[in-house]
């Protein structure tokens, strides 16, 4: 048996392939295509976690966190 992939380019035709395939009870499979899995991939890793602190506070933290020190660059000379 062949194959036939179908690529629509909205979520309207998409929707139309999809019922279609039902209502004639066609055997048919459901892939994301590598745009969408890439997609995906980075919004799992894009977003906020959650903290007790705002955001003003958390660059508050960070700041109050760093150290500042001469460096002693008279070798450069």
């Amino acid at each position: 048996m062949n194959t036939l992939v179908i690529e629509p380019t909205n979520q309207q035709d998409y929707l139309l392939f999809v019922n279609l395939a039902k209502r004639l009870k066609v055997k048919f499979r459901e892939e994301k295509s590598i745009k969408a899995k890439k997609e995906a991939e980075f919004m799992a890793l894009a977003g906020s976690w959650d903290m007790p602190q705002t955001g003003d506070e958390l660059i508050q933290i960070i700041e109050n966190s760093r150290f500042d020190k001469e460096i002693d660059i008279s070798w450069a000379k």
